[in-house]
């Protein structure tokens, strides 16, 4: 919450305790849906891929392609670490994905302005959102 308001801005308690309690339920919610998905296919395991699906099929399309785009940077990244993933970039719930033949354009623009004229605490660090940060 502290990167998106002024530095000078205040959170109370008990606006941190709402918000907490709003994503639990949007957790619950979301992976609701991803499970009666696996229960479908007859999998015990929830992907990447299902909450993506979920989240569509909840009418959260907006957040499904920068999801999307999220999960194959940070994929890409640990890939260049060594680390192994079995399935390739997301590719469900009508996303159109470039191929050689179609031209790749950034689904994402820059990070917004900090507000309040406040430093990051992941300064240096990488975002696989993002970028550097």
């Amino acid at each position: 919450m502290r990167r998106t308001l002024p530095a000078n801005a205040k959170i109370s308690d008990e606006a941190k305790v709402i918000v907490q309690e709003c994503l639990s339920e949007f957790i619950s919610f979301v992976t609701n849906e991803a499970n009666e998905r696996c229960h479908r296919e007859c999998r015990k395991t929830i992907s990447s891929e299902d909450l993506l699906s979920a989240m569509g099929s909840l009418g959260f399309d907006a957040y499904v392609e920068p999801l999307a785009a999220y999960i194959d940077r940070y994929r890409a990244q640990n890939l260049e670490r060594g680390h192994a993933y079995r399935r390739g970039p997301y590719t469900g719930h009508g996303l159109h994905r470039p191929t050689e033949s179609t031209p790749s354009t950034p689904l994402l623009g820059p990070p917004p302005p900090q507000m309040g004229g406040g430093k990051s605490s992941l300064a240096g660090e990488f975002d696989p959102f993002w970028g550097d940060v």
